[in-house]
């Protein structure tokens, strides 16, 4: 088989005597050897078959054969198995009892390990037992035949097992009934046979019977006779007794039994581990009170940790023993080399009922007298996340905010630390300093940042932790630096979703971004980015966060951080930086790199002519839509002054017309006058000036006036001389003057908001037209005197 078993081991591990024989008659190897370099022997004696070893032996097979690598031979197989019957055979027939194994083990240990007491009892016996044992009935050393080739071949029906497999530490039952023969082929070989006796396998066990007289002589004068068993012997590799074997494995019986027979109780293990301090750290609280009973030393140390039983018992929570071990006065208050008390180790292993054992005993709660370090069992229970010991221990009076000497970690700190949210919350509920600091500058928050732990995170924050809390002194890291630099996803989304800077700089100028670039954690710079951080920000040393991923090979990062970034690191100065590289890895990670650096860049340019393009198509259309408001502006500008031109001249029209008119009435006037004052002409020295415009203007205001007193029964003369209108020619009266001509065409002169119809305010140059009416009046009216002056003087 696979296993390098053959048709004989079977048969043999399975106790079939019958088939064995038929076997080993059709030549099957007796000393075959299975995996691990097992003998058909072998077999059966771990199996605990005494009919089947007692028959192999008698074919000659080797008692004393060890396995390939010496780490069994066949008695200790048989005393590993606690086989008494199977031992006392092969001890018998020549087993060698002292015989080392691999390891230095030796039966006596092997069948310590197994608890086996009778086998240890037999062994601690030898050679006493054998040399005062009869020697073996002849007829126990009897095949069930002798020769095949006399009988002729025909099958062999399977017989039952011989004798059943033994209990261990049992000798084998009386076996009285005899196994029929099946055929008389065998019967006739058995009868056959001359000088042989001729009794059946099944009568190998059997009462004692009167033998014929036997070839075979005693042991005790052919077989060797080995020394005694060292009762304290002990393995190679971790120094194992049978003591401490049985100890450790709360073999009761045992355990008193080698006492008895003077083994060390204070022997000590390779880790100086006692059998006492093995018993008490198992739990065994049987053996524990045996060997105290027996003197065991209740304070004994281990070598290395300075463990005494009661600090290993309360470590592995084995209250039984603890109770015991008080009972007897045991020192609750011994600390070992990591200067831990019981108490300590309790609340380390969250043992809440020894807790209350040790407390109830006088233990002290905070240990921290003579302690080196300052650690409290608060801060161990905390630490390692036992909630209801952190209950029990702050509802007992431990002090909630005391701090380890050396690095001024409290409870809190160390929890966090740990990530243990339940304890997290517990202790801030009980008001806890939520933004204390260690020694190393680390509040809680970033503590618990350091560990990625998101839900402490969130805890501590919705109990009032600052998310922007200042920077450690030393490296001025945040908690959202510590969080990127160790790619805690969770956590950096936390922090940005409570409001952290997302662009702080640490000691080195490293940002938040720059430090999961530098990680490769492509999940958090994604993160970053969408929340608007700074991609193109470098650290003191000018390397931006694209650069600090291509140096460290982080290709998938690289190749988002160009689709995403506006300055690209200079090609030279990436290929200064690969001729540094050696890691063959490394360099093609590099390579990888620089290509997608280059083939975004040729992307940048090509999107920076296309938009170039656009843009100076852009200027183009800007600069048409310009010229073409432009042209829209003048052209409005040219047809406003062409209605202020039209108006003017429509304005000087109508004036002419009006002082024409004006004129016309004067001359009129004056020959009325003359005609009534004849003798008017005739006085001499009184020159005749013809009317100018203004007292045109002034005549034909008092006729209006005239007129409409007359039609109004009211009379209201207003005359504004030259001089006066001269000076105010500027100004417009508030009044409103209506001029009535004799063709009843109303004009009006002083109305600010309308000038002939149009609107004052529609343009400046109105009112400057309306000036310009009246500067043009008094004009002509003083160049119409000026040449009636002439043509007097002339």
């Amino acid at each position: 088989t696979a296993t390098g078993d053959t048709a004989l081991t079977y048969a043999c591990e399975n106790g079939h005597t019958d088939v064995a024989d038929v076997l080993l008659q059709a030549d099957a190897d007796l000393e075959h050897e299975s995996e691990g370099g097992r003998t058909p022997l072998m077999k059966a004696a771990r199996a605990g078959h005494v009919c089947t070893v007692q028959f192999l032996i008698s074919k000659g097979a080797n008692v004393n054969r060890t396995t390939a690598n010496n780490d069994h031979t066949v008695l200790s197989l048989a005393c590993a198995g606690g086989h008494l019957a199977v031992v006392e055979l092969l001890l018998a027939h020549g087993a060698d009892p002292t015989h080392r194994l691999k390891d230095g083990s030796t039966m006596l240990i092997e069948a310590a390990k197994g608890g086996h007491t009778s086998v240890v009892c037999y062994l601690l016996d030898y050679p006493n037992n054998l040399l005062s044992a009869p020697p073996p009935e002849s007829t126990q050393l009897t095949p069930p035949s002798h020769d095949l080739n006399r009988a002729p071949r025909v099958p062999v029906q399977a017989l039952p097992m011989v004798v059943p497999p033994q209990e261990p530490d049992k000798p084998p039952a009386n076996v009285t009934a005899t196994l029929p023969i099946r055929n008389k082929a065998v019967s006739g070989r058995a009868s056959a046979v001359s000088n042989t006796p001729t009794h059946s396998i099944a009568t190998c066990v059997s009462q004692p019977q009167t033998p014929a007289p036997s070839p075979i002589i005693s042991p005790s004068t052919l077989l060797p006779v080995y020394p005694a068993i060292d009762i304290d012997a002990q393995t190679e590799s971790n120094h194992d007794t049978a003591l401490t074997l049985a100890c450790a494995g709360g073999h009761e019986e045992l355990v008193q039994t080698l006492l008895e027979r003077g083994a060390n109780i204070e022997h000590r293990d390779k880790k100086g581990f006692t059998p006492f301090i093995l018993a008490a750290t198992a739990g065994h609280v049987g053996v524990v009170e045996i060997l105290l009973d027996n003197g065991a030393d209740i304070e004994a140390q281990s070598e290395r940790t300075k463990d005494t039983p009661l600090s290993l018992a309360c470590s592995g929570g084995r209250q039984e023993v603890v109770e015991l071990l008080l009972a007897r006065s045991a020192n609750k208050e011994h600390r070992n080399v990591s200067d831990y008390t019981p108490l300590s180790l309790a609340a380390s292993g969250g043992y809440v009922n020894i807790i209350k054992i040790l407390l109830n005993a006088g233990a002290e709660i905070n240990s921290r007298t003579g302690s080196k370090l300052g650690i409290s069992p608060l801060m161990l229970a905390a630490m390692n996340g036992h909630t209801a010991a952190v209950k029990l221990l702050l509802d007992m009076g431990s002090d909630i905010n005391a701090q380890i000497e050396t690095n001024r970690n409290t409870a809190l700190t160390l929890a966090c630390f740990q990530g243990r949210t339940e304890v997290v919350s517990l202790l801030l509920d009980r008001k806890a300093n939520v933004e204390h600091r260690a020694k190393t500058g680390l509040t809680p928050l970033m503590e618990a940042a350091s560990g990625g732990y998101a839900e402490v995170g969130r805890v501590l924050l919705d109990k009032g932790a600052d998310v922007n809390a200042p920077p450690v002194p030393s490296s001025r890291d945040t908690a959202l630096t510590i969080a990127a630099d160790k790619g805690h996803y969770k956590f950096c989304e936390l922090l940005i979703s409570r409001g952290a800077h997302i662009d702080v700089r640490n000691k080195k100028g490293n940002t938040p971004l720059w430090l999961a670039a530098n990680g490769g954690h492509l999940d958090v710079v994604q993160l970053l980015v969408q929340a608007g951080a700074d991609v193109d920000a470098a650290d003191n040393r000018k390397i931006t966060p694209l650069m600090a991923a291509f140096r460290k090979g982080h290709v998938k990062v690289v190749r988002y951080l160009v689709k995403e970034v506006n300055q690209f690191p200079s090609d030279s100065e990436c290929m200064r930086y690969i001729a540094t590289v050696t890691d063959k890895e490394m360099l093609k990670k590099c390579h990888l790199c620089i290509e997608s650096i280059v083939q975004a860049k040729d992307r940048q340019a090509a999107e920076a002519n296309k938009n170039a393009s656009i843009l100076l198509e852009e200027l183009d259309l800007e600069k048409l839509r310009e010229e073409s408001r432009r042209l829209a502006l003048a052209a409005k500008r040219e047809k406003r002054k062409e209605k202020r031109r039209k108006k003017k001249e429509e304005q000087r029209r109508k004036l002419e017309e009006i002082e024409a008119k004006n004129k016309e009435n004067f001359e009129l006037q004056t020959a009325q006058e003359k005609e009534k004052n004849p003798k008017a002409e005739e006085e001499p020295g009184v020159p005749t000036e013809p009317p100018s415009a203004t007292t045109t203007t002034t005549i034909g205001i008092s006729a209006t006036w005239t007129t409409l007193a007359g039609s109004h029964g009211k009379r209201n003369n207003v005359t504004t001389s030259n001089s006066k209108r001269k000076s105010k020619k500027n100004k417009i009266s508030q009044d409103t003057v209506q001029i009535m001509f004799d063709d009843q065409l109303p004009i009006s002169y002083s109305q600010p908001e309308k000038i002939n119809g149009e609107s004052k305010s529609s343009s400046t140059s109105e009112s400057g037209d309306s000036d310009m009416r009246i500067s043009s009046c008094s004009d002509e009216s003083s160049n119409s005197n000026n040449s009636h002056k002439s043509d007097s003087n002339s």
